[in-house]
């Protein structure tokens, strides 16, 4: 089997391995939701930013429709702008895919990609990061620009 061969293998393993995985689908949006809010607010272009990334992922996008994908993600945002309970509920879900290296890998590394998105990463965001990566389990070295 040639190199394009054992690539199409290993991007169609990670879509089979994810497919119809909603659990791990609500955890990247959460995570996304948790970056957006992080300075207290959730502008439209954030909204906008969040659902590019996770939509432009190319694993989720085989899984998911478009459609799970919004709502996924407006739900998520939902709970972002639901005080402390609401928040916690966004913990949870990234929680609930925590014990899974790749599920935890695939989470942080679409937080990172909204937090990145306008170019900046402002104190707010890095403690999003900081516990997330906590949460997860992450060595945020290995992910360093």
């Amino acid at each position: 089997m040639g190199i394009f061969g054992k690539l199409f293998g290993k991007a169609e393993a990670a879509t089979n391995r994810i497919a119809g995985r909603s659990d791990l689908l609500e955890a990247m949006c959460a995570g996304a939701a948790l970056a957006a809010a992080a300075d207290g607010t959730i502008a439209e272009e954030e909204i906008g930013t969040a659902i590019d990334v996770v939509a432009n992922n190319e694993t989720i996008s085989k899984a998911f429709g478009p459609g799970e994908i919004d709502a996924a993600m407006n739900k998520q945002i939902k709970r972002a702008n639901g005080g402390f309970s609401g928040k916690a509920a966004l913990w949870k879900e990234i929680g609930d895919v925590a014990r899974n290296p790749d599920d935890a890998e695939a989470v942080y590394l679409i937080v990172l990609d909204v937090v990145h998105g306008d170019g900046n990463v402002d104190p707010k965001e890095q403690a999003v990061l900081d516990k997330l990566a906590k949460t997860l389990n992450i060595d945020q070295a290995k992910y360093a620009a």
